[in-house]
């Protein structure tokens, strides 16, 4: 037997084979694996998130009045339900009138979302549970319905917005708490970030406009889950009388991911 022959074929067969392997994943594609996988659990995962909203709403009257609403609660959800429950225990506003005096008014407000069904309780105007439509509202005198943020912070639509938006992530690495962090960013307008995604992007639309630039930035750890999400927005509402320019912030800092959250109608 011929054995360096036969071991040089086997060297020119090995050779063959590892060439013919599985390509070693580009810096980009371990980018995009790692966003996809946070962002299938920012979407189709339970949670549990601390909230912080800021809102600032300017209107063009005269004499008009501008609007600063802050807002503090945790957001729970189950997108398998679909249902959400957004707590906001910490409600503070305050209303500028021009001329005039400046209204400052503090409550709370809980929206519990199941399925198309919308539940608000807002102390600002009264104790007692109510029905919404969907949509963004005015709340007469009292500017922009806070009301609506359950919707401005659905994370399942956020998730749509990254997907539509980044085909070849390059996220900055950082450190927070000492832990390695990926922080990945997006923005476009509403309409442009969801065109292939027609549910989220009726939601989306039916709390800002076509044209609102939307940023975002989402935190995801080393074990690709994510871990803070915050986004800013500014449009102009049209509302006739009470149209006004809106600006929205919001923080969300996110826990217990993937633990039931129980959500139920609310009773009384």
């Amino acid at each position: 037997m011929k054995w360096r022959g036969t071991g040089a074929g086997i060297g020119v067969l090995v050779l063959v084979l590892t060439a013919c392997g599985p390509a070693e994943e580009s810096p980009e594609e371990k980018a995009a694996g790692k966003l996809e996988k946070a962002l299938a659990a920012l979407s189709g995962q339970p949670h549990r998130a601390d909230v912080e909203v800021d809102v600032y709403a300017l209107n063009g009257m005269i004499p008009g009045f501008k609007l600063t609403a802050e807002m503090r609660g945790t957001h729970r959800s189950m997108p398998g339900n679909p249902a959400t429950d957004l707590d906001l225990s910490s409600v503070a506003t305050e209303i500028e009138l021009r001329p005039g005096p400046t209204r400052n008014d503090s409550g709370a407000v809980r929206v519990i979302t199941i399925g198309d069904q919308t539940y608000v309780r807002n102390t600002l105007q009264s104790g007692q549970w109510r029905t919404l439509p969907a949509g963004p509202r005015l709340t007469g005198k009292d500017g922009y319905d806070p009301a609506s943020t359950a919707k401005m912070v659905d994370t399942t639509m956020i998730a749509e917005i990254y997907r539509g938006q980044i085909a070849a992530p390059r996220p900055s690495p950082t450190t927070e708490g000492g832990e390695a962090m990926s922080v990945f960013s997006a923005s476009c307008t509403v309409a442009q970030c969801l065109e292939d995604s027609p549910e989220a992007r009726k939601a989306a639309l039916s709390v800002y406009p076509g044209d609102a630039i939307f940023n975002s930035t989402l935190w995801v750890d080393g074990r690709d889950r994510p871990r803070r999400l915050t986004m800013t927005s500014e449009f102009f509402l049209n509302a006739g009388k009470q149209s006004m320019d809106v600006k929205f912030k919001a923080t969300l800092t996110l826990h217990d991911l993937g633990k039931p959250q129980d959500i139920t109608a609310p009773s009384g």
